[in-house]
C-alpha cells in the first residue's frame, strides 16, 4: 500500500479513494498528498 501511495502522489492525477468506514482512507488520502509535488497546497477530504 505504501508504495502505491508514493507512486500515486508523483503524479497529477486526481484520485478517489472509495472503501467501508474506518478502512482509512482520509489517512491515505493525507499520504498521497503529502508524497506529492503539491503538498504545500490545500488538500479537501470529505
Amino acid at each position: 500500500m505504501l508504495s502505491k501511495v508514493a507512486s500515486v502522489g508523483k503524479t497529477d492525477a486526481a484520485v478517489l479513494l472509495m472503501g467501508e468506514s474506518g478502512t482509512g482512507k482520509e489517512l491515505a488520502a493525507r499520504a498521497i498528498h503529502m508524497a506529492g509535488a503539491n503538498k504545500n497546497w490545500l488538500s479537501l477530504t470529505s
